[in-house]
């Protein structure tokens, strides 16, 4: 992903919904789906045959069919792939937009499984990940240059600059590389259209920084890989004009999928230049030419390709001398290795092994410094040894009590609250009782007695942890897609985030989370009183955790 001297790749820190008025608004016939009413063993839901429409085992299966008179040449080289097809000629796939946009599609597992297939597609997910994730470079050329279409577009841009505040150096930076140095020329104050298309128009580079604030399409396609990664994802756009490049060489600290929607730009890639940075935690400084050497890939990406590449592999692109180029780039995996998580789990643990075992809390022998320290590290005394076997044995001892599961809570609970909104299309089979875009509850008379059904909204709308003598059940369903990568924690009160229950809730919890996608009873929710069995689905309800199905028959 092009990027700045210093400057980190998208922080990942930190739309939907639908007014389904069962009383005000007609909805249309729906048929009806058999269902379990036992969330212990759920049953797939099965549409009758009159419906006539795509079960979504079917729809994971059958994502495209290639005619046996395509090829698709697949070339593995020894430090990238590349792939190229005429996809113009494939049958019967179905769009990034048509997937996310399905209302018959409730699972939010099936959906993000389908969305990701179609962005690397034709390869499968099974052979990405087994062959290019974290290791090498992947170019696919498919001669498809509608396949991104409605995503993301410079008249689009121009609108935004119209009609919405972008900051120069918060929501945009207008760049320009020449002479072997990348120059930032951000004035301060709002970014006019009038002025960052004279910009342009002088060669530079318009980077737009999260344009999912601003972008339903962009929103909507992110919050969907974000289920599929569920780690957090970000999204930069880069509109540079033609022959002109905006950014030096240098790597980022995320995984990036680079999606070309307009024009083409031709692309460099060079293999991370130490073992130390494969793989890396924090972004580089720029390159100079002479520094980088030869690149490993050159290409020139179009409409319609895809480019991934792991952190850690240098890239630098210009747009070709006869066209414009915007693509934006998809990005994950920031702050998300095995290193982060243990340094979540360690303190923890030697915390608890401070509070449980007297030994972590005796102090430091008297003469421990005149033993062990650098200057002392060729000492082969006695009291050294022992000082040093001291110390293993009380990693020992902390490592059995890592908190591992409560270490993974905190991790997870840092993307969910920080995430975009999960995506709810509005449809005749479901009854919501929030609505995200205007933050309202809805649907307030909607009925919900034993025999209804219910099911979560999203895959990761709930999260349930217990924190001291209550549960505490963290959601991103009122999440603000305006916030995403710009977290304003003032704008979120911790009543969106968080509902606490009692102990003897978390079983009514659980159900509800191994039950999804299955649609379940609200008589099952395994609590003693039938009015406490409802009273807990409305709550959740209305928060926009749980959605009706109107779907479903016994």
């Amino acid at each position: 992903m092009e990027n700045g001297n210093k400057r980190k790749a998208d922080p990942v820190e930190s739309h939907a919904g639908g007014n389904a008025n069962h009383k005000k608004k007609k909805k249309k016939k729906s048929q009806k789906v058999p269902v379990s009413v036992s969330a212990k063993a759920p049953q797939p839901i099965q549409k009758q045959e009159k419906k006539k429409k795509t079960s979504i085992d079917e729809l994971s299966k059958r994502m495209f069919i290639v005619p046996n008179s395509i090829d698709v040449d697949h070339q593995e080289k020894e430090n990238f792939g590349i792939i190229k097809t005429d996809f113009s000629k494939w049958l019967n796939y179905r769009n990034g937009k048509e997937i996310i946009e399905d209302e018959d599609l409730f699972d939010s597992n099936a959906r993000s499984n389908q969305v990701f297939a179609w962005l690397i597609a034709p390869l499968s997910v099974e052979e990405f990940y087994e062959k290019y994730w974290e290791k090498k470079p992947l170019l696919i050329k498919r001669n498809k240059p509608n396949y991104y279409d409605g995503w993301f577009s410079k008249d689009e841009m121009d609108q935004l600059f119209k009609s919405t505040h972008i900051e120069y150096g918060k929501h945009v930076d207008v760049t320009l590389y020449e002479n072997g140095q990348r120059r930032t020329l951000n004035p301060k104050g709002r970014a006019t259209a009038k002025d960052i298309w004279n910009f342009f128009a002088k060669g530079c580079s318009v980077r737009m920084l999260h344009p999912q604030q601003y972008s339903a399409s962009v929103s909507k396609i992110l919050s969907v890989l974000e289920d599929f990664w569920e780690c957090g994802g970000g999204c930069n756009s880069y509109l540079t004009p033609a022959g002109y490049q905006g950014f030096a060489p240098h790597y980022d600290d995320v995984e990036a999928f680079v999606v070309q929607t307009e024009g083409a730009k031709h692309w460099k890639l060079y293999s991370p230049l130490t073992p130390q940075e494969t793989l890396p935690r924090t972004s580089s400084e720029n390159f100079t030419q002479k520094e980088i050497g030869k690149p490993i890939l050159e290409t020139d990406l179009e409409m319609g390709d895809l480019l991934y590449f792991p952190r850690g592999f240098i890239h630098q692109a210009v747009s070709l001398p006869t066209c414009h180029s915007l693509h934006l780039t998809l990005s994950t995996g920031l702050q998300h290795s095995w290193a982060d998580f243990l340094e979540i789990a360690l303190p923890r643990a030697v915390q608890l092994a401070f509070d449980e075992n007297e030994d972590f809390r005796q102090s430091l022998p008297r003469d421990f410094f005149r033993h062990i320290g650098v200057m002392h590290s060729d000492s082969p005394n006695e009291k050294r040894r022992e000082y040093l076997t001291k110390v293993m044995e009380l990693l020992d001892k902390a490592i059995d009590t890592i908190p591992i599961d409560a270490s993974a809570d905190a991790m997870a609970l840092g993307f969910l609250e920080s995430r975009l909104p999960p995506i709810i299309n509005p449809s005749s089979s479901i009854i919501l009782g929030y609505d995200t875009e205007k933050r309202e509850v809805i649907n307030e008379d909607a009925e919900i007695k034993g025999t209804t059904y219910v099911t979560m909204v999203n895959a990761t709308a709930a999260r349930l942890t217990v924190e001291g003598d209550v549960a505490a059940l963290y959601t991103p369903v009122r999440n603000k897609a305006a916030l995403h990568a710009n977290r304003d924690e003032s704008e979120m009160t911790e009543s969106d985030i968080v509902l606490e229950f009692s102990l003897e809730e978390t079983s009514a919890v659980e159900h509800m989370v191994t039950a999804y996608p299955v649609p379940f009873r609200v008589s099952s929710i395994p609590l003693e009183k039938e009015n406490d069995k409802i009273q807990f689905a409305r709550r959740l309800f209305h928060h926009g955790i749980l959605m009706i199905r109107t779907d479903v028959e016994e």
